[in-house]
């Protein structure tokens, strides 16, 4: 994941957006410190096909986590001690609407574009 230094890792964040899971991790940083905050990672999901029904051959698609980000969740979890900090989890949430709130204007501001066009 290129993460140098685990030491510095505060807390981490998951969502599904499409066909993809989206791992952000924030970093503690030193106040005036020019490195990033956070991080975001974009892993696709992994295909795998299974039977429908036991009397037909029918399949379908299915899309699941991907291995690789569920190890990089269970290493996450190791690194980050204060799962169970009310704050933290408080933040979490609240930046989870945040970004519910930015992606909604953008699509709103996108429909409307196009009502304009109409």
């Amino acid at each position: 994941m290129g993460i140098s230094n685990p030491s510095e890792i505060s807390r981490y964040t998951l969502r599904q957006e499409g066909d993809e899971d989206v791992l952000k991790i924030y970093y503690k940083r030193p106040r005036g410190s020019l490195l990033p905050d956070s991080k975001t990672l974009r892993l696709g999901r992994v295909n795998k096909t299974v039977v429908t029904d036991s009397g037909a051959p029918e399949y379908m698609n299915e899309k699941n986590i991907s291995p690789i980000l569920v190890s990089a969740i269970n290493e996450l979890d190791g690194i980050v001690k204060n799962a169970d900090d009310v704050a933290g989890q408080k933040r979490a949430i609240i930046d989870e609407i945040d970004h519910l709130e930015e992606h909604l204007n953008r699509r709103i501001n996108d429909l409307r574009t196009k009502i304009e066009r109409l």
